[in-house]
C-alpha cells in the first residue's frame, strides 16, 4: 500500500509586512517569511529557522488585512519542486517551494490571542469565505464549498495596489 501525502503544518511569526502580488492569470498571492524556533541544542541555544511560504487567494487577502510583522500564524501547506533553467548559465535549477491556502492567525503582533481563520482547502474551487470568531470546525479535503457569514460587521477590504508578478501555473495549488 502506498500513501501520497504531501502536507506540511507550520506555525511561526511573520518576519515582514504582507505585500500582495498578482499572477498573470489574476491569482492573488503573497510570499510570507515566518520565523520558527528550532530544537534546543546541547549548548542551550535555540536556533531560529526562517521559512518562506507562498499563500494564495482569500488566505493571502486575509493575511494582508489582519496580519503584520510579528503576528503568529498557523498554516497548512504542501511542498512542490520548482524546476527552471537559469537564463545566465543555462543550467537547470530547482527549489523546494512551500505552498499554502489555509492560514489561521494565532496571536496578533501585540500578543492578543485571536481565532481568525481563512480556510480554503486544496482541490476546491475558490469560494467566498468568512472570517469567524470563534473558529468553526475546519473543512475537509474535497468537501463541497461552504459559504459562511462575516461576523465582525464589515466586509474585508480589498488591497488597492497589487504588483504584477509572473507565477508559473504549476506553483498554484488549485
Amino acid at each position: 500500500m502506498s500513501f501520497n501525502v504531501n502536507t506540511v503544518t507550520l506555525a511561526g511569526r511573520i518576519t515582514k509586512e504582507i505585500q500582495l502580488q498578482q499572477s498573470q492569470n489574476g491569482t492573488v498571492f503573497t510570499r510570507v517569511g515566518i520565523a520558527t524556533d528550532g530544537r534546543k541544542r546541547k549548548d542551550g541555544k535555540t536556533p531560529t529557522n526562517f521559512i518562506y511560504v507562498t499563500v494564495f487567494g482569500q488566505s493571502a487577502n486575509f493575511l494582508a488585512q489582519y496580519a503584520k510583522k510579528g503576528t503568529t500564524i498557523w498554516l497548512e501547506a504542501r511542498l512542490e519542486q520548482n524546476v527552471w533553467t537559469d537564463q545566465q548559465t543555462g543550467q537547470q535549477r530547482s527549489r523546494l517551494e512551500v505552498l499554502s491556502n489555509n492560514v489561521q492567525i494565532v496571536h496578533n503582533a501585540q500578543g492578543v490571542q485571536q481565532s481568525q481563520v481563512a480556510p480554503q482547502q486544496f482541490n476546491q474551487a475558490p469560494v467566498q469565505q468568512a472570517y469567524t470568531q470563534p473558529q468553526a470546525a475546519p473543512q475537509q479535503f474535497n468537501q463541497a464549498p461552504v459559504q459562511q457569514a462575516y461576523t465582525q460587521g464589515q466586509a474585508p477590504v480589498q488591497p488597492q495596489t497589487m504588483e504584477q508578478t509572473t507565477v508559473n501555473s504549476t506553483d498554484v495549488p488549485f
